[in-house]
Parts: C-alpha cells; sequence; structure tokens
C-alpha cells in the first residue's frame, strides 16, 4: 500500500477511497469547530488542500494497518501452543 501523490486513489477499492475522502472531512470540520472558526472548514479549503488532507488521513490508515499486523504478529507469537483456542 502506498500513500504517495494520490497513487492510492488508484490502487486502492472506490469504497475505501470515499471513507478517505468522508474522513478527512469530518477531521477537518470538527479542527474547525474546535477553533470557533480560525481554522478553516473543508469547504473552505481549496482543492490541494483537500487532497493533502486526505494524502494524509490514507497515510493513517496505511500505518494503523501496519501496526495492527505487527500487534496480531506479535500475539500469534506469544499465544501458548497447547491451549484448545
Amino acid at each position: 500500500m502506498t500513500t504517495n501523490a494520490n497513487v492510492w486513489r488508484q490502487e486502492w477499492p472506490a469504497h475505501r477511497v470515499r471513507l478517505i475522502d468522508i474522513t478527512a472531512r469530518h477531521l477537518v470540520d470538527e479542527q474547525a469547530r474546535a477553533s470557533h472558526g480560525e481554522l478553516p472548514s473543508w469547504n473552505e479549503l481549496t482543492p490541494q488542500h483537500q487532497s493533502n488532507f486526505s494524502d494524509t488521513v490514507a497515510a493513517v490508515f496505511v500505518a494503523q494497518a501496519r501496526a495492527f499486523a505487527e500487534l496480531e504478529a506479535e500475539f500469534e507469537a506469544n499465544e501458548d501452543p497447547h491451549t484448545d483456542e
């Protein structure tokens, strides 16, 4: 999985791309609300800034997937092979 220069938009399924964009929009709008308008809302951002936020969210999704895989590997390495589970 890559996140460089919007390559993820072509590589990932459409529903995942949509999830990234919606997540980015909600994040930006929440920051705008929390800052009482000091930070711009999603609709106030240029398309380039919107794309940058989506790229950041995509990078977080990739990092989270890698972290989850690492935790799963640690869990599996520490499982007791003598249990019935």
